[in-house]
């Protein structure tokens, strides 16, 4: 909430960005409603990806402020602020959430190599993981800068998927998630990166230890 980003030019910010914010607002508010007319909502496809696309630059600004890079590179990143659109290799989920934090993000960057080659190899992918709680949600981006890295599902009866999709949604999901699952997300990468696939982890965040396999 007080963070400041010096990067971002005044055109971005006092543009798309604040266009994309002020179109997001009422749609956050309804994820985060505490009740719905017959227990349910719903978005379409339309405003499934504007809250797609307030995910990714969210959580691509935090990776910024927390780690002074970017795993999307620099055509990438500029695709997407003209167009909103979430790029490929980005995935976007959000659950209900109920936890003790609030307004806090995790980030995580892995470097990650194919099994076949030696660690020090120049070939590699970064992944950037970035977990949001605020209001009553959780909201995960996961970013791959190059193809080949092995993705993974989140659990369908918590966490909605809003990028990739193809339209609509209904909300909220049967169940919550509370700090474990959703920190779990960011933390344990090891069930889904298929080791030894990972030669080298480089956290951020909370973290500040390097490990290597």
């Amino acid at each position: 909430m007080t963070t400041f980003v010096r990067e971002f030019c005044e055109t971005c910010n006092n543009g798309w960005m604040s266009l994309l914010e002020t179109r997001c607002i009422p749609l956050l508010r309804r994820l985060w409603a505490p009740s719905y007319p017959l227990g349910v909502t719903s978005f379409n496809e339309t405003e499934v990806a504007s809250l797609a696309a307030w995910a990714v630059k969210t959580a691509w600004v935090r990776e910024r402020v927390a780690d002074r890079t970017n795993t999307a590179d620099a055509a990438t990143r500029e695709q997407f602020a003209r167009t909103q659109e979430v790029p490929p290799l980005t995935w976007v989920w959000v659950s209900r959430y109920v936890g003790n934090s609030n307004f806090r993000a995790l980030n995580a960057g892995i470097t990650v190599t194919h099994q076949d080659q030696h660690w020090q190899a120049g070939e590699s992918r970064r992944v950037s993981l970035c977990a949001l709680r605020f209001q009553g949600l959780a909201m995960v981006v996961r970013t791959d800068r190059g193809p080949g890295v092995p993705p993974f599902a989140l659990p369908a009866d918590a966490w909605r998927q809003l990028a990739p999709h193809p339209g609509s949604m209904t909300w909220p999901p049967k169940r919550p998630v509370g700090d474990a699952e959703v920190e779990g997300i960011v933390r344990n990468v090891s069930s889904w990166i298929q080791l030894p696939a990972t030669t080298e982890f480089v956290r951020s965040g909370d973290w500040e230890d390097v490990q290597r396999n």
